[in-house]
């Protein structure tokens, strides 16, 4: 992380950027995978089965966030639906990792074209 100087207060800014630096080192050697930012994910089938044009079915299923950090995610809807398809809900903002691990339901819809 870098900072900048302001006109009023550069000193304490200094060392504030100075802490954060130090911190980061020690978390850096204490977990050097923790800092790697590294995004792992799993690949799913949602298999639908048979589905009559003019009809639709839906799916449902979690994400659940196993890491560290917050995680955010959009969904882009309108390349979804010229395949016949609809997400709930379309975007998570930060949905929270360790220590608490949280999951989000989402239901997907397909109505073939």
């Amino acid at each position: 992380a870098t900072a900048r100087s302001a006109a009023t207060g550069g000193g304490a800014l200094s060392n504030f950027q100075g802490q954060v630096n130090s911190m980061t080192k020690a978390l850096q050697a204490t977990f050097p995978s923790l800092m790697d930012h590294d995004f792992a994910g799993s690949t799913y089938i949602c298999d639908f089965g048979n589905v009559i044009k003019g009809t639709s079915k839906k799916k449902s299923f979690k994400i659940k966030n196993p890491g560290y950090f917050n995680v955010s995610f959009d969904v882009d809807k309108q390349a979804l639906a010229q395949h016949g398809f609809h997400v709930e809900p379309a975007k998570v903002v930060k949905l929270p990792g360790f220590p608490n691990h949280e999951e989000v339901d989402f239901v997907v819809s397909f109505s073939p074209k």
